[in-house]
């Protein structure tokens, strides 16, 4: 069988020497998933959702705009919409387009939004780009970002893509926007997703990630004013007041105490549940792993993964896609339809099969627990619209 051997479970790993501040929600929810992200020796992730990548086209068209890149309101929202358009047609042809993720008129809406929010940092007009030599850099893994602050040493200013770390509460991160003026400065996180002038629109994990930047700036400025806001296309403040301080300042505290620097970290340490759903390297973990075949038959009081591991029963071929019936480690039957034939080109009954990602529609049962579904799609009906994120490999145990 071609399939790539899915990767050994993992029992520990090693803690790593930073915490990424934009990863705290979900240290905090599995501090296992966390060490599995960070550490040097890290397995590979999971495939993202194409989401991600539209994502970081749209958040890098804010980031151009607030580093000074487009300089005439008047022509920004047009100059804009190219830029998008370059960057998403430049994309690897496999990645799907966004149209088809989101619907033509969602993404439409979603790049204006982006665009409205944006043009705020054109009209401001005050970009003001690190000096060279002054402001950290990305460096190699585990090297601490050195340099003299800039909003700490040379008064008011505004700093885009700004490193912000600290070695005593071991959190790192680039804040999108750092400004000062006098003795105010503000962190603003840049989000591109919908809209809303609600505080509690603010998402718990982005909340800590901005209190960890927060909490690292007050290191360098104990005395000044500090205030964090998350910006689409309008702004949202994040409280920080010293309740907010001395919780986040909790939180690093006991990752700290979890995930002692450079020491073995076991995977007893992990708490399967909500957070798999969104981990990337679930695959690896060996407590997701031996959890997981529970909540397909059972059922789990979170949404859980659409993933399945097991033998195959039955192979399937039709001209251009394959279909498998597999028994998986739960013990159920469960068939994945219509896979690309060429990511399965050798699979025979008696096969181990572990699929991650998958697309099918789950159910609840009477008392509310999710259960995993036995029917599982590759393509659409149509032979057009894959799983996205649909990583397949040769040995599901």
């Amino acid at each position: 069988m071609s399939l790539v051997p899915l990767p050994t479970a993992t029992d520990a790993v090693r803690a790593p020497r930073w915490f990424s501040a934009s990863r705290l929600g979900l240290a905090r929810t599995c501090p296992f998933a966390l060490a599995l992200a960070e550490s040097d020796d890290r397995p590979p992730s999971l495939p993202p959702h194409p989401k991600a990548t539209f994502g970081t086209i749209l958040h890098d068209l804010h980031e151009a705009a607030a580093r000074g890149h487009f300089r005439s309101p008047s022509t920004f929202p047009a100059e804009a919409r190219a830029f998008v358009a370059g960057r998403v047609e430049a994309l690897d042809p496999a990645i799907p387009s966004p149209q088809a993720v989101y619907g033509a008129m969602a993404w439409r809406q979603r790049v204006a939004a982006v665009v409205a929010g944006a043009k705020a940092f054109v009209e401001d007009g005050r970009p003001q780009p690190p000096a060279r030599g002054t402001n950290p850099q990305t460096r190699a893994r585990g090297d601490i970002p050195t340099g003299p602050p800039p909003y700490a040493t040379r008064g008011d200013g505004r700093w885009p893509e700004q490193w912000l770390a600290s070695p005593r509460l071991r959190v790192r991160g680039k804040a999108d926007l750092v400004e000062r003026r006098g003795d105010r400065v503000t962190i603003t996180d840049l989000k591109t997703g919908a809209a809303s002038s609600s505080e509690s629109a603010v998402s718990p994990s982005t909340a800590l990630q901005l209190r960890a930047y927060g909490l690292i700036v007050a290191e360098s400025l104990p005395a000044v004013q500090i205030d964090l806001v998350v910006s689409s296309t309008v702004a949202r403040p994040v409280s920080f007041g010293p309740a907010e301080r001395a919780a986040a300042l909790e939180t690093l505290a006991s990752l700290d105490a979890a995930l002692p620097t450079g020491q073995e970290v076991s995977v007893d340490v992990a708490t399967p549940g909500p957070a798999c759903r969104f981990c990337s390297r679930r695959h690896r973990c060996s407590a997701y792993r031996e959890r997981a075949p529970s909540w397909w038959a059972d059922g789990a009081p979170h949404p859980i993964p659409l993933d399945v591991w097991g033998h195959v029963e039955e192979v399937a071929a039709a001209a251009s896609s394959t279909s498998l019936q597999l028994r998986d480690a739960a013990g159920r039957r469960v068939r994945i339809a219509r896979l690309r034939s060429a990511l399965v080109p050798d699979v025979r009954t008696g096969d181990a099969v572990g699929a991650f990602g998958l697309r099918g529609r789950g159910h609840r049962t009477e008392d509310g627990a999710y259960v995993a579904p036995v029917h599982y799609a590759d393509l659409d009906a149509d032979g057009q619209t894959a799983a996205w994120t649909l990583a397949l490999y040769g040995d599901g145990g």
